[in-house]
């Protein structure tokens, strides 16, 4: 992992990492405030992306929530496009997806 300060005078970070296929991949993010927020977010990044179940309960809990925070934000905005009689079979049909 590389961490660097770039012309901004803000910091880069760049490293690989295994994807799901098993192929290295190279990723690179720019423009953190700080040096411990690159480094934060680079191991955040890969804890993600290792697909390793050798985590706390409340690490997978963040994830989980995380992950399914922007699931739910896309039924919300489909159900504010239906009237309250169609709303309810809506929603009925995407609960049964999850």
């Amino acid at each position: 992992m590389t961490v660097s300060k770039n012309d901004k005078g803000l910091w880069d970070v760049q490293f690989y990492y295994k994807d799901y296929r098993g192929k290295n991949t190279k990723k690179h993010k720019r423009n953190f405030r700080t040096k411990k927020e690159a480094v934060e977010w680079a191991n955040k990044y890969i804890d993600q992306q290792s697909h390793n179940l050798d985590m706390d309960f409340s690490s997978f809990w963040q994830l989980y929530r995380e992950d399914m925070k922007e699931r739910l934000l896309q039924i919300q905005e489909q159900l504010k496009l239906y009237e309250d009689d169609n709303a309810e079979e809506l929603l009925r049909q995407l609960l049964a997806i999850f």
